[in-house]
């Protein structure tokens, strides 16, 4: 627990697969990113929606529709947005 809040453990497949994602972008070495930017960018930015959608998760349990949705369409774009670099 951090400033009171609880960290949640993976439950899915999907969480699994973040958090590995996550890891492997953490270690990643300088010489692998330029490797591979694409794959690099398409990669922070499909971390870049697991982290916006935990913050939406985070907003709606709060009750701020308006900051929700917001974060909603970040998620959509940070998807998408990986998408077209993995093509």
């Amino acid at each position: 627990m951090l400033l009171g809040v609880t960290m949640k453990q993976p439950k899915s497949e999907s969480d699994q697969t973040s958090t590995g994602l996550i890891d492997r972008l953490r270690h990643q070495s300088d010489s692998e990113a330029e490797q591979h930017p694409l794959t690099l960018k398409a990669d922070q930015l499909a971390y870049m929606a697991d982290l916006v959608l935990e913050l939406k998760h985070m907003a709606e349990r709060a009750g701020l529709d308006t900051l929700s949705s917001i974060l909603a369409l970040a998620q959509l774009e940070c998807t998408e947005q990986a998408k077209r670099c993995r093509r």
